[in-house]
C-alpha cells in the first residue's frame, strides 16, 4: 500500500471520527437554544486540529504497522511512493471531493444574503467540508480498488 493509500484511508477515518464527535457535541448543545447562546468557536476550531492530528497518527500507525506485518510474515518492509496512477486518483477524488463543497459554499452565500445568523453559516460549511473529504476519500479508495 502506498503513502497516498495510507493517507486516505487515515483521512477518511478522521473525517468520519471528528464528524460524529463534533455532532455528539453540538448538538445537544443547540436544542433549545439561540444560535448566539451557543458556544462553537473553540469545538470547531479543536475538530479542525484534530482531523489533522488523526490524519498524521493514523498514517504513523498504518506505517509501523505494515512494517510490522511484513517483518513477522518474513518479508521486507516496503514503503512505496506514488506513482502516476496515485496522482490520477488523487486529482479525481480531490475534484469530486471540491465539487461537494462548492455546492456547500452556494448554501452558505444563500444563507449570508436572507441574514442567517453566523453560526448557521459555519455548521454547514464545516459539514460540506467534512462531507466533501468522505466523498473524495471514499471515491480515491473506490478507484484504488477498481481503477478509474
Amino acid at each position: 500500500m502506498s503513502m497516498q493509500q495510507r493517507t486516505v484511508w487515515a483521512s477518511l477515518i478522521a473525517f468520519i471520527l471528528v464528524g460524529i464527535v463534533y455532532a455528539a457535541v453540538m448538538i445537544p448543545r443547540t436544542i433549545g437554544s439561540s444560535p448566539e447562546a451557543i458556544s462553537w468557536v473553540w469545538p470547531m476550531g479543536i475538530a479542525m486540529g484534530s482531523i489533522v492530528v488523526v490524519i498524521i497518527a493514523g498514517v504513523i500507525v498504518s506505517t509501523i504497522g505494515g512494517a510490522i506485518s511484513a517483518t513477522v510474515r518474513g518479508e521486507e518492509p516496503e514503503f512505496e511512493e506514488g506513482d502516476e496512477r496515485d496522482k490520477q486518483i488523487e486529482n479525481y477524488g480531490d475534484a469530486k471531493g471540491l465539487s461537494v463543497g462548492s455546492f456547500g459554499a452556494l448554501g452558505a452565500i444563500i444563507l449570508a444574503m436572507n441574514d442567517v445568523d453566523p453560526f448557521w453559516i459555519a455548521q454547514l460549511l464545516f459539514a460540506v467540508g467534512l462531507l466533501g473529504g468522505i466523498v473524495g476519500a471514499a471515491l480515491k479508495l473506490r478507484a484504488y480498488s477498481r481503477g478509474l
